[in-house]
């Protein structure tokens, strides 16, 4: 892998306080003093506005710091000097733009793209504003593809909180087709019980408790025999026990579904997620294991960024009473996680909407050069428990958009 610079990892960039050993070696990473006296609370405004504080601060050190390289001063065919900022530049438009100069490199009439995840928000990016050179192209697992900021989080928050009833539902239409089959009397009760036990443990809400509910809701669909002993462990507070079951069962997930299975992909490919950096052996711990830079691009990429702590605390507890997650509170946290990124930035840099013809001036985009795939998860009812049935084979409804998607 190349080396890229300036990077995205420095400290002055980390809402950590990093601890050093006497050879300079990062030992520890301790969390703002701030997150030691809130509650996570995120139906409390003072709470809310406590914990954006970190944000606030590492926005105006990592903007104003004077070794992070993050300054070139340009001088114009006039003559004057104009100065640009790397965090001003360093967003998808810019990684599409580098995948066109790629593409000449390499005297290639099109380019053919297919994108998983954030991947799809890079190709469509590159499909917008270079219509002309592209050829066909895939997307899979789709990002929104509109920069909205403030819309991208609370569509997301509701997504989650989709998801978690449609859970709770399974459950319950599987016992009124045969009672007693389901073997979680309130799987309601359940997921608050989780989240609660995961909490007075000292999980972080959102931040560290959401990536462990999610594995533990995927951890009772493929042992559903052993949904109630989890649920138990739950509602008794006992988290020795419940982390017990969760290092016990987590292997049933191992592998990855058919459709991700292709020879070749290394996810270390991916440089914000790189752990071992040219000349830069701290990047992993600085990058924050990879979020950093995904926030950063964020920053840049989305449209609206917001800079009142009321109104952002007063969205949040908007989203998190409308959203309950089935009292996990976890679509409220995801909300609180996502949209913090564009608090305070200073100058984010919006995408086009994916497909819109005007952003070059150029010709449109052909229908067959936007080829979009929806992956469909597929639930269905068995002899099961829950009455789903985890697929490793997913299936997809492709279709050909028109010009433009909105």
């Amino acid at each position: 892998m190349g080396r890229s610079w300036p990077s995205f990892a420095h400290e002055e960039c980390s809402e950590y306080t990093l601890v050093r050993a006497e050879n300079g070696t990062i030992v520890d990473r301790l969390l703002p003093p701030e997150y030691l006296n809130a509650t996570f609370d995120n139906s409390d405004m003072d709470d809310i506005k406590l914990r954006l504080q970190p944000q606030k601060r590492l926005v105006q050190n990592c903007w104003t710091c004077t070794t992070c390289d993050y300054h070139l001063n340009a001088t114009q065919e006039d003559g004057s000097v104009r100065n640009f900022h790397f965090l001003e530049y360093s967003g998808t438009r810019q990684l599409a733009e580098d995948i066109f100069r790629m593409r000449l490199l390499i005297n290639a009439p099109t380019m053919h793209l297919y994108g998983i995840s954030y991947g799809t928000t890079v190709f469509s990016t590159y499909a917008t504003i270079f219509p002309t050179f592209t050829g066909m192209m895939v997307l899979d697992s789709c990002a929104p593809p509109d920069p909205d900021g403030y819309g991208q989080v609370i569509s997301g928050a509701k997504g989650m909180n989709d998801r978690i009833d449609y859970i709770i539902y399974s459950c319950s239409a599987r016992n009124i087709q045969e009672p007693g089959s389901c073997p979680v009397e309130d799987m309601r009760q359940c997921f608050g019980d989780i989240n609660n036990v995961l909490i007075d443990g000292g999980f972080v809400p959102g931040v560290e408790t959401q990536p462990i509910l999610k594995t533990f809701l995927l951890v009772m669909f493929n042992n559903v025999e052993r949904a109630q002993e989890i649920c138990d462990a739950a509602a008794e507070g006992n988290e020795e026990k419940l982390f017990e079951l969760y290092e016990e069962l987590t292997p049933s997930l191992d592998g990855p579904a058919e459709s991700r299975q292709f020879d070749g992909y290394d996810p270390r490919s991916k440089p914000t997620y790189e752990t071992d950096v040219y000349d830069n052996p701290e990047y992993e711990i600085l990058s924050g294991f990879g979020q950093v830079p995904l926030l950063m691009v964020n920053a840049q990429d989305r449209s609206g960024p917001i800079y009142d702590e009321d109104r952002f605390a007063m969205e949040t507890i908007e989203a998190n009473a409308k959203y309950t997650g089935a009292g996990t509170g976890a679509p409220g946290s995801y909300f609180f996680a996502e949209y913090i990124t564009s608090f305070y930035w200073p100058k984010a840099t919006p995408l086009p909407p994916a497909g819109n013809p005007f952003i070059t001036g150029k010709e449109k985009m052909n229908a067959k050069q936007y080829c979009v795939l929806f992956r469909v998860v597929i639930m269905e009812y068995n002899t099961n428990a829950f009455g789903t049935k985890r697929h490793t084979n997913s299936a997809f409804l492709s279709f050909v958009a028109s010009t433009a998607i909105y």
